[in-house]
């Protein structure tokens, strides 16, 4: 990896768990930062933080959400998708409770994508293009965690719609500040930019998410809540759990356990699927 060159096929999807954080609006989600530098003090010179990453994450609207991380308006509502491709710099600190946390400095470009089909490259030039095709909305901004300077509050653009003129922006807005992390003028300061869950966490995450993902199949493929629950009796019951309370957000209280959904609710679970065929 060039360190001060962006290169986007370089970027790998994130390990299994991962999860991202901000300082968001009110910094919740860092005060795990706190607490570790009052317990340990974390280093402030970057040649301590051993591991460089350039990663991607695709995130749905209420992940990123819970992560404090910026949800840009276009159209597909709930269905949108949150891409993160960021260059980071980081040790671990391993936590109590079995997490592990990342400490150090993150430059984020964030991306809210409209109709993503779940079989696209996650690769921000073939997003640009198409956007630029009108087969996608999308929204872009750069963010940057655990470095402050002129420089780089210069290269920050506000949220900006993607295509294949403003992809170059996006690339050299990146590289700016990329080039700034060893400048004199830069500050560091050491932030959490990523929680991985102890591993009865990650389970939990997983079977939930095996529930909901069944539940929209389901309901995508016009079966009914008493079907479902059939299909799903011999799961653990955590997956059954989140497959009922997924049916029913989508289909509403109106509906009967042995009716199928309404057209509606098939076309609203197609759209979360973003074309993904289960065969469940």
């Amino acid at each position: 990896m060039h360190w001060d060159k962006v290169d986007f096929d370089e970027f790998e999807p994130c390990r299994s768990g991962l999860e991202p954080c901000s300082t968001g609006k009110n910094g919740k989600r860092n005060l795990i930062s706190i607490a570790s530098a009052d317990e340990d003090p974390l280093p402030t010179d970057l040649a301590s933080y051993p591991y460089e990453e350039s990663r991607v994450y695709d995130l749905s609207v209420s992940a990123a959400a819970s992560a404090d991380l910026p949800v840009f308006s276009t159209s597909g509502g709930m269905s949108r998708r949150v891409v993160v491709l960021e260059r980071v710099k980081y040790l671990i600190r391993s936590r109590p409770n079995g997490s592990e946390a990342q400490f150090g400095f993150a430059i984020r470009l964030l991306l809210t994508v409209s109709r993503l089909d779940g079989k696209m490259s996650l690769k921000l030039p073939v997003i640009a293009a198409s956007a630029q095709l009108n087969m996608l909305e999308a929204k872009w901004q750069l963010q940057v965690h655990g470095l402050t300077s002129e420089e780089i509050s210069a290269a920050i653009y506000p949220p900006t719609d993607l295509d294949v003129e403003t992809f170059v922006y996006a690339k050299e807005s990146m590289e700016k500040v990329i080039k700034a992390v060893h400048a004199s003028s830069t500050k560091f300061t050491p932030v959490l930019i990523a929680l991985r869950p102890p591993a009865n966490l990650v389970e939990r995450h997983a079977e939930e998410a095996l529930g909901r993902t069944a539940a929209l199949d389901a309901i995508k493929e016009g079966r009914s809540l008493m079907t479902l629950e059939s299909k799903l009796a011999s799961m653990p019951a955590r997956v059954l759990d989140a497959a009922v309370d997924m049916y029913k957000a989508v289909v509403g209280g109106d509906v009967g356990p042995a009716e199928s959904p309404p057209l509606s609710a098939r076309q609203a679970a197609r759209d979360l699927l973003r074309g993904t065929d289960l065969r469940l």
